[in-house]
């Protein structure tokens, strides 16, 4: 990789909990940064602790977290149910929430460092007893040690498996990583080693697994993966091929399908121009490469991050954050394809169920004097056609 890579704040992933904070009171929000989604495959999770107003999604699946509580759809967001909380849990207590088709988990804060862990089935509407999870932090870290952690993720993995990733931040470049796994639904956790080696102690922005394989894309710069073939006791650098020479590059988030893992990649080319490619690794996440991918032109885009896009099955959706064009895969990345009909600039994340259905969350900004009174304000819209056409809601 490139050592000469230097890149400004990961603008796509924080500007919509950075928005968020400032508009609590909307009906819908954007989690703080993209999360492909897997139609029945494992899924990886970057969403960091949750904030108010929070909304996150999974396919058809979408939670919201307020001050008043947490809300569950079926329908990708067009209506909400109110879930009742573990008797034990105030919605200010929320930390981290996920979901797939009947099974939601949610980690809420304390005691101390601590996160509990409860596991939802909804078919009986009952939450779990709650798992307690303690990160054990290094012990001459001058008193931030006994802080609880700054981001905690919760990552639906293959089969019965569940991940819960805590970092404790110390600075924009240290990070201190903890991994907790679970083989039943959530249910009880084991903690896993710390990753290794030392200098693995960097910010963690994605992670995946499936089995005993996992990846995650570390490091200040987005532009670091690291694989594991031990459940996440051990960690080793991944070899990532097919970027250009001295190119800036942002990684997003992996996604296992089977036998592969796909990454995909946001590099620079020509000065402003930015393009995009999905890599692929056949190796359980030791090697990325294109494998003959198709490299998209993504026009003036500035790589700060990977723009929203999401999986499901063989098909992948993805969008310009900057014009709002649409493009479509329905085989891996191998080919992409123009959708007919845009999007509104500001589209900040995308959830798919196939080929033909996707919904995103847009966020608009108005000023109503330069850049004074300005009010900030979200909404979906969603397409069942391929992108052809897409209704707001």
């Amino acid at each position: 990789m490139p050592s000469n890579i230097r890149r400004g704040a990961h603008l796509w992933a924080l500007a919509p909990a950075l928005l968020l904070a400032a508009c609590t009171q909307a009906p819908l929000a954007s989690g703080p940064a993209v999360q492909p989604s897997t139609a029945g495959l494992p899924r990886s999770s970057v969403a960091p602790s949750v904030e108010p107003g929070h909304l996150g999604r999974n396919g058809s699946i979408a939670w919201l977290t307020s001050p008043q509580g947490l809300k569950l759809s079926t329908d990708a967001g067009r209506t909400f149910a109110t879930v009742a909380l573990p008797a034990s849990v105030s919605p200010t207590a929320i930390a981290a929430v996920d979901a797939v088709p009947g099974t939601m988990w949610l980690a809420s804060r304390g005691p101390g460092r601590s996160v509990s862990v409860y596991a939802r089935d909804d078919a009986a509407g009952r939450w779990s007893a709650g798992a307690k999870l303690t990160p054990k932090w290094p012990t001459d870290l001058g008193g931030a040690e006994a802080q609880p952690p700054s981001s905690v993720w919760i990552v639906p993995g293959a089969s019965s498996q569940v991940l819960v990733m805590t970092q404790l931040v110390l600075s924009h470049s240290v990070s201190i990583p903890r991994l907790f796994v679970s083989r039943d639904d959530g249910l009880t956790f084991a903690q896993e080693a710390p990753p290794t080696p030392s200098d693995l102690n960097t910010p963690w922005d994605a992670i995946a697994m499936s089995g005993s394989d996992g990846v995650a894309v570390i490091g200040e710069r987005f532009d670091q993966v690291v694989h594991t073939s031990d459940s996440g006791s051990t960690w080793t650098a991944s070899a990532v091929s097919g970027v250009a020479q001295g190119a800036d590059f942002v990684l997003g988030t992996p996604v296992f399908a089977g036998s592969t893992v796909y990454l995909p990649l946001t590099e620079s080319q020509a000065g402003d121009q930015a393009a995009f490619v999905l890599l692929s690794s056949t190796d359980g996440g030791s090697s990325f490469s294109s494998l003959g991918a198709q490299t998209l032109a993504m026009g003036t885009l500035a790589v700060d991050g990977t723009p929203p896009v999401a999986s499901a099955g063989e098909a992948w959706w993805l969008v310009s954050p900057m014009d709002g064009s649409v493009y479509r895969s329905s085989d891996n990345g191998q080919t992409w394809s123009k959708a007919a009909a845009a999007l509104p600039q500001g589209v900040v994340d995308i959830a798919a169920t196939d080929g033909q259905n996707a919904t995103v969350t847009v966020v608009d900004n108005t000023c109503a004097s330069g850049k004074s009174d300005c009010s900030t304000s979200q909404y979906s819209e969603s397409t069942s056609d391929g992108g052809k056409s897409w209704t707001r809601f």
